[in-house]
């Protein structure tokens, strides 16, 4: 079922309210006659017409798909440019799914996206362009490196004026350039908090780094010197992706993430008649 099918036309008419949309789209859908977005099209004007938020999870196991689930084009989204606020759940959530995002969503403030997929600097740089950004989370399968870097990072950093929380909950590779960009960002605004996270696997020579461990230093601030001594504005967290020797902790959490995307019958038969907000 594409995102096409949703008829944003519909929503953007009758919930003119609408500024909050969560798009789960997990395992297992349930294929009927129509889309099962389609069919709660007559519920719209009488039930949805002053939610300020909408969750959209589609999770019912009676059948098996026969082919993937298609997201579609964020086109979809065009009439709702009220829009400020988004969460997509979606394992084949890539790059080309983000272009242009700023042209069919350009008020969002708030992004939230969870994939199995490893996105690189293209998706971020198609974040860029979103003016009025403030808070981009990105998730993607613990302990899997992504091609993200300095340089989508960067065009983040560098883009979005009104930007404060950038979490990357995925594998990326950073130098003293993320951290050079993000200091000249704070200094240039100092009464604006920032938080940047990331999640980062050592190489082979910052292992030997690591090798003459300090007591009083943690193995990040061990690698980039300059996280000892940061502005009062700007907070840094960050996670190490260490196996250790058996690599057993990587697989359960790559496992425990994987089911994120899929659907629990008994928690869904139990939540029915609950909106979650």
């Amino acid at each position: 079922m594409a995102l096409r099918s949703f008829r944003a036309e519909l929503w953007a008419k009758n919930c003119p309210q609408l500024t909050s949309l969560s798009l789960e789209l997990m395992n297992h859908i349930q294929m009927a006659s129509q889309p099962v977005l389609l069919n709660i099209e007559s519920l719209i004007s009488e039930c949805f017409r002053f939610l300020p938020k909408c969750v959209i999870c589609e999770n019912d196991e009676l059948a098996t798909l026969p082919e993937p689930i298609d997201l579609g084009s964020l086109e979809s989204l065009k009439a709702m440019k009220q829009l400020t606020s988004m969460k997509i759940v979606y394992k084949n959530l890539n790059n080309n799914c983000l272009q242009d995002i700023h042209e069919y969503c350009p008020q969002l403030n708030r992004l939230v996206l969870k994939t199995q997929q490893k996105l690189s600097n293209k998706a971020l740089n198609s974040l860029s362009k979103l003016k009025v950004i403030k808070v981009v989370e990105i998730y993607s399968t613990p302990y899997d490196m992504t091609d993200i870097s300095d340089t989508g990072i960067c065009d983040l950093i560098d883009n979005c004026p009104d930007l404060r929380v950038l979490t990357l909950k995925c594998g990326t590779t950073v130098t003293d350039t993320t951290f050079d960009a993000l200091k000249s960002r704070v200094n240039r605004w100092p009464h604006r908090l920032f938080v940047f996270g990331y999640c980062w696997q050592r190489t082979e020579g910052q292992s030997s780094q690591l090798g003459q461990e300090s007591d009083h230093l943690s193995k990040a601030e061990i690698i980039w010197p300059q996280l000892q001594s940061l502005p009062n504005n700007l907070i840094i967290y960050n996670r190490e992706y260490f196996t250790g020797r058996c690599g057993t902790m990587s697989q359960f959490e790559q496992n425990r993430y994987y089911d994120q995307f899929t659907t629990n019958k008994w928690r869904d038969e139990n939540d029915q008649g609950e909106l979650k907000m």
